[in-house]
Order: C-alpha cells, then structure tokens, then sequence
C-alpha cells in the first residue's frame, strides 16, 4: 500500500516524519488533513494526494476566472 508523507514546513532533518496509508476522500482523515494542512503548513509529498486535494477544492471553480502566467521570471 503506498503511504504518504506528511510533515510541517520547517521540517528539521532530526524530527521524525509521520507515514500514514493514502487515503480516499470520503474519509474523515482526508478532511481532517484538508482543514489541518491550512492552519499547520503541511507539506504533503504525494503527487496522487496533491491531484486528489485539487479535485476536492471548493475554489477551483472560482479560480478559473482568474489568469495565471504559466511561467513567472523574475529580475533585477
């Protein structure tokens, strides 16, 4: 079973990090994670959680009205 990786931003390389099986998301953990990674700054390092948490975003809708360049330079 594939696990994912979760672990709060600043992650210092000596803390442990906290494997929990993946999920699907009419499970009361998914959710939990959802509301957790706002308020705790999670990094998530699972590409399939990542594509699952944006099919689940109630803004993405919304965000679609909004133009985004797909790539940003920045300069001196």
């Amino acid at each position: 079973m594939p696990l994912l990786e979760v672990r709060r931003n600043g992650f210092h390389p000596h803390e442990k990090m906290l494997y929990m099986p993946e999920i699907q998301p009419n499970n009361t953990l998914f959710y939990d994670l959802m509301n957790k990674s706002k308020t705790w700054s999670l990094d998530i390092d699972s590409e399939e959680f990542a594509k699952q948490m944006d099919r689940e975003d109630p803004l993405k809708d919304f965000r679609k009205r909004f133009h985004y360049p797909k790539k940003m330079y920045l300069t001196n």
